[in-house]
């Protein structure tokens, strides 16, 4: 963070999460990350307020629109949560409307047992090793 002052268009935290369709949580996390710059403005006593110049919300845009696996609602564009029941009848339906869409189970049970013993035995190691 940086208490420089810049003469180009700055922008609240607010204003920012809104132009860049972000959530405010987020751009404070930026921030106190030091991924975003800001310039810390002081308003009263231990009171200080961040401003965001136009040049870091623009690099910032330009970052996030080449990363960005969200939709606009920010559920993840690849993944659908279902159960089991909801998983068939949705392979059912796409085989029908969508036939080039490829459908595949993200976690399957075998390899979930297969990590969570190999976490379990992780574990176990590090806590003989610290005796």
């Amino acid at each position: 963070m940086s208490t420089k002052v810049s003469s180009s268009k700055t922008y609240s935290i607010k204003a920012a999460a809104n132009r860049l369709n972000l959530s405010e949580v987020y751009i404070r996390r930026l921030i106190s990350q030091d991924k975003l710059e800001t310039n810390k403005v002081y308003i009263s006593d231990q009171v200080w307020r961040h401003e965001i110049t136009e040049e870091a919300l623009l690099a910032l845009e330009a970052k996030h629109t080449q990363t960005r696996t969200m939709r606009n609602d920010g559920r993840n564009k690849y993944t659908v949560y279902a159960n089991a029941a909801e998983f068939a009848k949705l392979t059912q339906i796409a085989k029908v409307d969508l036939p080039s869409m490829i459908i595949e189970k993200a976690n399957k049970p075998q390899d979930t047992k297969k990590r969570y013993l190999a976490q379990k035995a992780k574990k176990a190691a590090l806590r003989n090793n610290t005796k």
